[in-house]
């Protein structure tokens, strides 16, 4: 199948070894061992194999083979969002999706969600730099505020707001000029939140400016966009079609 669409390899995303409810525990040798044999079968054909794997640090500390990962993958494509997960009874509050760096207030585990932290977890777990891709996300995670007076990160939410998820969804709010932008300095990342209490998580110019630079002072072998359909791609915003990939991509070249 790979040569019949003229594909260059394969990637695995399995979310997340050892760490679902019913998850084994011999699941994370398993998938290295799973990696050997897909890379002994793909080696000989010059095929590649990336393997995607978990941003936040708690799940990344006990779900891989940070082994395997280093000896059979050509790159590992580290998934730094959803570090804000909503649920109405344990975490009913919003959050960023894909924070660059912690908040001050942010401690504990809640000082690791964050990309910086993400990163410094792999790098110490021993995963080389030049196979290390930075992911980057284009979609958007919208709440519904308790009150829009309320509107800074941990505000009280009522619940989440699914159907909101693309970057040009955030340009139609932007524009209509009911909604106001603000970016956290500390996070490195936006929100926009309006007095219907609508709350929004995204991604912009800036927040990618960041990214790359750290991407680039780290010396990581590069970067993953998930998922190109999230971004504009009908050019909706007014700066051409998919934006946001357009300027990683010539971040990236420069």
């Amino acid at each position: 199948m790979l040569k019949s669409f003229n594909l260059n390899g394969v990637d695995i995303d399995w979310e997340f070894p050892v760490w679902s409810r019913d998850a084994k525990k011999i699941d994370k040798a398993n998938f290295g061992t799973f990696l050997r044999i897909l890379r002994s079968h793909l080696q000989n054909s010059g095929f590649k194999l990336s393997v995607a794997v978990s941003g936040p640090p708690t799940i990344s500390r006990v779900a891989y083979d940070v082994e395997a990962l280093a000896k059979y993958a050509d790159m590992v494509q580290i998934m730094n969002y959803d570090f804000h997960v909503f649920n109405r009874y344990s975490n009913p509050l919003v959050g960023f999706n894909a924070p660059l760096h912690p908040m001050r207030a942010e401690i504990s585990v809640l000082g690791e969600m964050n990309s910086e932290s993400s990163m410094k977890t792999w790098l110490d777990l021993g995963l080389p730099k030049n196979i290390s891709y930075f992911g980057i996300p284009t979609y958007a995670r919208a709440y519904q505020l308790l009150t829009h007076y309320l509107h800074k990160p941990y505000s009280p939410a009522i619940r989440s707001r699914p159907e909101i998820t693309n970057y040009w969804d955030v340009c139609i709010f932007s524009k209509s000029g009911y909604y106001t932008n603000v970016w956290n300095h500390n996070a490195q990342a936006p929100y926009l939140y309006g007095k219907d209490g609508l709350w929004i998580s995204y991604e912009n110019q800036q927040s990618i400016l960041a990214k790359m630079a750290f991407a680039r002072k780290w010396g990581v072998g590069g970067v993953m966009v998930y998922a190109v359909g999230s971004d504009d791609y009908h050019g909706k915003c007014g700066y051409g079609r998919y934006p946001l990939l357009t300027k990683i991509s010539k971040l990236a070249r420069n």
